[in-house]
């Protein structure tokens, strides 16, 4: 199934997106429904916050509740890395992603090419990160955005999570039992 984001939170978690676009939205939105505030999303702000709130809604009412193949398309602006703009819907980017059975395989988006909109973009997330606390330290790319404010042309990114495709393959719910080197602690 392909739904928009927005259509995927108004069928499973009676949430209207394009009301819950910021987090202080999202979050009065969660509490008024009785959707459960995620342990140290207060320890956040802006975007950072969104994110931690939005993977939550997303976790346990749609995703993981989906059974099959779903196509989810047009992510909130703020939600996840960046990327194009959504022709005539500045509030949302060309961003998809796919799960199977609530486990997350592939995920796509127009790379962002406006140099302006991405220092903007990078600038306030590290912001969130450094109110924070918890990435102290954090410093702008500078060399990359600089190359991206010269100009690159119209791009795309795809990547497909082959260990998560391992695990639905093989009917294997621990991720470390089908990467070929897993990280031994």
């Amino acid at each position: 199934e392909t739904l928009t984001m927005k259509d995927a939170l108004r069928e499973h978690a009676n949430i209207d997106l394009d009301s819950n676009l910021d987090p202080t939205s999202l979050e009065q939105t969660m509490r008024r429904i009785g959707i459960a505030i995620p342990r140290g999303a207060d320890q956040y702000a802006g975007v950072i916050k969104y994110n931690v709130l939005m993977e939550a809604v997303l976790d346990d009412y749609v995703i993981n509740k989906f059974k099959g193949i779903l196509f989810l398309t047009e992510f909130p602006y703020e939600f996840g890395g960046p990327g194009k703009e959504v022709a005539g819907k500045p509030a949302y980017k060309q961003r998809g992603e796919v799960f199977f059975n609530g486990v997350e395989m592939m995920n796509g988006v127009s790379t962002q090419t406006d140099g302006i909109k991405l220092r903007s973009r990078y600038t306030e997330t590290l912001d969130c990160q450094l109110q924070s606390g918890l990435w102290s330290g954090k410093e702008l790319d500078d060399e990359y955005l600089a190359a991206i404010e010269s100009g690159i042309p119209e791009s795309a990114a795809i990547s497909l999570g082959y260990d998560r495709f391992i695990m639905a393959l093989t009917s294997n719910n621990n991720i470390r039992e089908v990467v070929l080197y897993p990280e031994i602690k």
